[in-house]
């Protein structure tokens, strides 16, 4: 018993042929070229007209390939248009500012913006007599209430 499957495989057309010799299955890829000095003419046109299929997808593959690269390449030129305009805009609004520019944030002024103290708590003096209490952090070993009774003294 025979079958024939048209594949198409890193970019040639080829034929799978399967058959059932001596009870174990063999399976042998023929080429388009291959295909056509085949010897016997039945066995020809079948090949023949399997690998028309197999030629048209791969046309329809290097179509859609093709296709895929002009996409890419009009959006990465919509993304450069974009930014030049923003860039533009940019320049634009220093040009009505006077080329006065707001000072840029460095990342030691954003540090603080999350800290909930205020200019009045950082100035406040620390008195020379304060004590800073250093406690052991609670892991369960012990009672809790023995522990909450450091912070009362």
């Amino acid at each position: 018993m025979r079958t024939v499957t048209p594949t198409v495989g890193s970019r040639r057309p080829t034929l799978e042929l399967r058959s059932t010799e001596e009870g174990r299955p063999t399976t042998v890829l023929l080429t388009r070229n291959q295909a056509a000095s085949s010897s016997n003419g039945d066995e020809e046109d079948t090949l023949q007209r399997l690998l028309r299929p197999v030629a048209s997808l791969q046309a329809c593959s290097d179509e859609q390939t093709w296709l895929n690269v002009e996409a890419e390449e009009r959006h990465r030129k919509a993304e450069e248009e974009e930014l030049c305009h923003q860039l533009t805009a940019v320049k634009a609004t220093v040009e009505k500012l006077g080329g006065a520019v707001a000072p840029l944030l460095t990342p030691s002024t954003q540090v603080f913006w999350a800290q909930p103290f205020s200019e009045e708590i950082d100035e406040t003096v620390i008195p020379l007599n304060f004590r800073e209490v250093v406690i052991k952090p609670f892991d369960r070993t012990q009672d809790p209430h023995i522990h909450l009774q450091a912070f009362q003294t």
